[in-house]
């Protein structure tokens, strides 16, 4: 195996770039939709662990995809202009944009969370 070879294999895939760009905008999405489709079940008892559940796994999707965002940051930026044509720094901000819209949108799915946590849906 030669140097350059070895070289492009330790350089992750554009691929971690978008996960971290559309995993926060994706998972609140669906803990939007998955919350809205739960409301009937929340009246009952233990019906609201179950929103809580969800908000959970979309916190926690958020947060992964933010930390191999981070990880990745690096790593992402020196050799990707010689495999294609989009220079460095559209790859740095790819990268930017993708952490900053997980954190809004991890704030977000946590204020949601929060105000089903503190108001009764059975009003």
């Amino acid at each position: 195996m030669t140097q350059d070879s070895s070289r492009r294999a330790d350089i992750p895939s554009p691929g971690w770039l978008w996960v971290t760009l559309l995993a926060g905008p994706l998972a609140w999405f669906g803990h939007l939709n998955i919350s809205y489709a739960l409301v009937y079940l929340t009246c009952r008892p233990w019906g609201v662990l179950w929103l809580h559940l969800v908000t959970a796994a979309a916190v926690a999707t958020i947060a992964v995809a933010m930390g191999v965002g981070w990880r990745r940051r690096n790593s992402q930026t020196h050799a990707r202009s010689e495999m294609t044509e989009v220079p460095e720094s559209g790859w740095q901000l790819v990268g930017i944009l993708g952490r900053l819209l997980g954190l809004f949108f991890l704030l977000v799915t946590v204020m949601a969370g929060v105000a089903s946590a503190m108001v009764s849906p059975c009003i």
